[in-house]
């Protein structure tokens, strides 16, 4: 998702949120090939991108989720800009209507592990459901170090440049239901949302 509009190649827009975009039906369907189609051929400054104006514009059969700890409502979360966050889900609830949901991770990483009290407080002062997601890059545990070779491969890194782009630790895989319970005890609405979807 860019920053601003799809069409500005400035340096902020290098860095665009990450979103999570899932089709319902088929009406779903044919609106996300547009905006991965739309993303790729006029939004591309890096990555492909949309912008808000495109997700308003093709909405429809779409659920979106909050997205990970690199989209826009977890960044506002994560830099303490609350009333941003509010206007962010406000934003993609009333785009969405009640096929928006607050995503939440538990990769037992410090740097993101606060924003998920905050995102399930936002959740419950705005009505907005929650869903459990888990950020997966491999199948299994043990699949880590094959995929950081993978992405030495993919940045002309090698494994012994310590400023190489690289996920922190071996929890980026597909996890079960019993492993998710056991990551969010305390909030089984998330999970119950996750298999709802």
């Amino acid at each position: 998702l860019a920053k601003g509009s799809l069409h500005d190649h400035t340096p902020a827009e290098k860095q665009p949120y990450h979103l999570t975009l899932l089709a319902k039906n088929a009406a779903g369907y044919h609106n996300l090939l547009r905006l991965a189609t739309t993303a790729q051929l006029e939004g591309f400054y890096y990555r492909p991108r949309v912008d808000r104006e495109l997700l308003a514009q093709h909405a429809d059969g779409l659920i979106a989720l909050s997205g990970c700890p690199s989209s826009e409502l977890h960044r506002a979360l994560l830099e303490e800009r609350r009333d941003d966050a509010r206007a962010v889900a406000a934003w993609y609830r009333e785009t969405f209507g009640d096929r928006y949901y607050l995503e939440i991770q538990n990769h037992h990483d410090p740097r993101f592990t606060p924003t998920i009290a905050k995102t399930v407080d936002l959740g419950r002062q705005m009505d907005i459901p929650l869903v459990a997601t888990h950020d997966s890059h491999y199948c299994r545990p043990e699949d880590a170090d094959v995929h950081e070779v993978l992405l030495c491969i993919g940045t002309n890194t090698t494994s012994d440049e310590p400023k190489r782009f690289k996920l922190d630790g071996s929890d980026f895989y597909l996890t079960s239901e019993a492993e998710m319970h056991d990551r969010f005890p305390e909030l089984p609405e998330a999970i119950e949302n996750t298999n709802r979807i």
